[in-house]
């Protein structure tokens, strides 16, 4: 995918973000031992520390994408203090055993991370080519971000250059959205954030950002780590 690619029309968006879609999202698959296991969670499967801990663990496991805490109780009928309070005995747990993996808040929920410096790891077992974002990319999601929603012309305003390549680029890996239209002569396309991007460089919201001095270095650096 070269930079020079020009943004398309609503039904090549509508494509693009199918196909992204389509090479992204992972189906979980647990192993259950027991093939006689009811579907529904026990009534008492709060009713101690101990196995509260495991049973938080096993889903965190078990999902791909981060579990919130309000699902979290729903299915183990615990309250919410104690769920926190598992996950951060079961990061002590991890820290002091010297584990490659940490539950962590991102994206308005928790999800199981592996640790940076294992990361180069993990991308040879799934064998998938790996591209860093280019520095024009880089640079457009950060105006993205501080100044969302905002549209193409906006965007090459604040870079002085075409940016319809790094677009087309943070569209494909679900960095940015598209959220609807401006109210502006030719009703260009607003670009903003969604859950993916917090996901992808860790973040439990927006809100966890540096600030605009320090926010380029944030992102190539994680782009680096992952």
């Amino acid at each position: 995918m070269t930079e020079n690619n020009q943004i398309p029309e609503t039904k090549d968006i509508d494509k693009v973000m199918t196909i992204a879609n389509d090479n992204t999202e992972k189906t979980a698959s647990a192993q259950v031992i027991n093939s006689d296991i009811k579907n529904d969670a026990p009534a008492d499967s709060s009713s101690n520390a101990s196995n509260l801990k495991n049973i938080v663990e096993a889903l965190l496991f078990s999902e791909n994408n981060p579990l919130t805490l309000t699902r979290l109780t729903e299915i183990t009928n615990a309250p919410n203090e104690d769920i926190v309070n598992v996950m951060a005995e079961l990061n002590k747990d991890y820290q002091t055993t010297n584990r490659t993996f940490r539950i962590e808040k991102v994206a308005n929920g928790y999800q199981l991370y592996t640790l940076p410096e294992y990361s180069q790891w993990v991308r040879l077992l799934y064998k998938t080519s790996y591209h860093r974002l280019s520095r024009p990319a880089l640079e457009t999601l950060a105006i993205v971000i501080y100044n969302q929603p905002v549209t193409r012309p906006e965007i090459e305003k604040f870079r002085g250059v075409d940016c319809s390549g790094p677009l087309l680029t943070l569209l494909e890996r679900k960095l940015i959205r598209i959220e609807g239209r401006a109210k502006k002569p030719g009703g260009p396309f607003l670009y903003g954030t969604g859950k993916e991007f917090l996901r992808y460089f860790g973040l439990a919201s927006l809100n966890d950002l540096p600030n605009k001095e320090e926010l380029g270095t944030f992102l190539q650096r994680r782009s680096e780590e992952l």
